[in-house]
C-alpha cells in the first residue's frame, strides 16, 4: 500500500510539471537547458554559477533567447527518501518535455537516467581525439544494468560524461560527488550543449 501512495505521488507530480512546465515563462526561445542536480544547492552559489554562464554566452542570452538554468535539489536517499524522489520525478518530467540539454550530476543520478547510455550522447560524437587532448578531457563511462534484475552486468557505456571532478570552482559551488556534465541525447541545442562543455572543463 505504501509503494502504491508513493507511486501515486510520483505520478501526480510528474503530470503536474508537465502541465505546468519547469521554464521561467519567458517569451524567448531556449538557447540551452542546464540543470544541475545535487543533495541541496545554495542560492548564493546557484546565482554566482548561473551568472557566469550567461556572461560567458551573449549569443545564447539577448532579446531573442536565453538559456534555461535550473537546479533540481535531489536530498538524501536514505534520510529524505521523498525529497529524492520529487528531484527524481521533476528530471524525469524535465527529459520527457526537452527540457535539459547538459544535466550536471553525480554518477549515480547519470546511471538512474541513463538508460545504459541511450540518454546521452557519446563524447565522441561531441569532441574529437584531438579536442579530446588539447582540453584534457577525462571521458566518463557508466555501468551497464540488466534491465530484467536491475544488476550490473560488469559493463560499462562509452564515455558519455565529461568529468568535472577536477574542476575545483564546480566542486566549490555544488555538493555534488565527483560530477559530470552530460549531453542529453535528441537535444536541439546540440552545438550549444557542446560549447556549454567547453566552458564548464575550463571554468576556474
Amino acid at each position: 500500500m505504501k509503494k502504491r501512495i508513493l507511486s501515486l505521488i510520483a505520478l501526480t507530480l510528474a503530470l503536474i510539471l508537465l502541465l505546468t512546465g519547469c521554464s521561467s515563462g519567458s517569451d524567448k526561445s531556449v538557447s540551452a537547458g542546464i540543470v544541475i542536480a545535487a543533495k541541496y544547492v545554495d542560492d548564493e552559489n546557484f546565482t554566482v554559477f548561473g551568472d557566469g554562464l550567461i556572461a560567458a554566452f551573449p549569443q545564447m542570452n539577448n532579446d531573442e533567447t536565453s538559456m534555461s538554468i535550473q537546479s533540481v535539489p535531489t536530498g538524501d536517499a536514505a534520510s529524505d527518501p521523498m525529497g529524492t524522489m520529487a528531484g527524481m520525478t521533476k528530471i524525469t518530467a524535465m527529459m520527457t518535455a526537452g527540457e535539459i540539454d547538459v544535466l550536471i550530476c553525480d554518477p549515480e543520478n547519470a546511471r538512474r537516467y541513463s538508460d545504459n547510455g541511450e540518454t546521452y550522447i557519446p563524447l565522441s560524437d561531441l569532441f574529437t581525439e584531438e579536442e579530446m587532448a588539447q582540453l584534457n578531457i577525462t571521458g566518463v563511462a557508466l555501468p551497464v544494468v540488466d534491465a530484467e534484475t536491475g544488476e550490473e552486468t560488469g559493463e560499462t557505456t562509452a564515455e558519455l560524461g565529461v568529468s568535472l571532478s577536477d574542476n575545483a570552482k564546480i566542486c566549490e559551488l555544488f555538493p555534488i560527488e565527483s560530477p559530470a556534465a552530460y549531453v542529453i541525447a535528441g537535444t536541439r541545442h546540440k552545438d550549444n550543449a557542446r560549447e556549454i562543455l567547453r566552458y564548464l572543463i575550463t571554468l576556474e
